[in-house]
């Protein structure tokens, strides 16, 4: 099986947060990084690992997604931090 390893930016879109926050999650050691030279980049499975953490987190009444699959309630989503 392939890693796929992803940007900041790129984690930064998927969780609606500014790459700062994603720099900070990795200075905290919240989400696994890695180094290639200057470049971080975050292993996707680290990164679903990190959301599933902070789901269970809510007591399982976080957000599941499904606003998101209605357009019609994707534009009242509210972003979390």
């Amino acid at each position: 099986m392939t890693e796929t390893f992803l940007t900041v930016r790129e984690v930064a879109r998927r969780l609606a947060v500014g790459r700062t926050t994603v720099y900070e999650l990795i200075a905290k050691r919240e989400l696994v990084a890695i180094r290639i030279g200057r470049a971080r980049r975050i292993p996707e499975s680290a990164l679903e690992r990190w959301i599933a953490q902070h789901i269970d987190d809510e007591g399982g009444d976080a957000w599941h997604g499904t606003e998101a699959a209605n357009p019609a309630t994707a534009s009242e989503t509210v972003r979390r931090r």
